[in-house]
């Protein structure tokens, strides 16, 4: 997930169509920075695992393990922000 997410980030950096501006699009996270996007992307499976939701997600992933990368990618990234909001 992550080589494509920077796949995507080298995109958006070159002013190119990309999935992180489709999948931000009318979110809270609309706007946000590639770097800061890259850095949240990093930092993402840290905050399930440090506040008790480590199963959860997991179980999340796995039922996803066999989805392409930019299938899943827009379906992680929104499964995110909800579970934020």
């Amino acid at each position: 997930m992550q080589a494509y997410a920077t796949e995507q980030a080298a995109l958006r950096l070159d002013d190119q169509n990309n999935a992180i501006d489709t999948v931000l699009a009318g979110t809270p996270a609309e706007g946000m920075y590639t770097d800061d996007f890259m850095f949240y992307m990093g930092d993402m499976p840290a905050g399930p695992v440090q506040y008790g939701q480590r199963v959860d997600m997991c179980s999340w992933m796995m039922e996803r393990a066999d989805k392409k990368p930019s299938v899943l990618f827009p379906e992680l990234i929104t499964y995110q922000i909800r579970k934020r909001i």
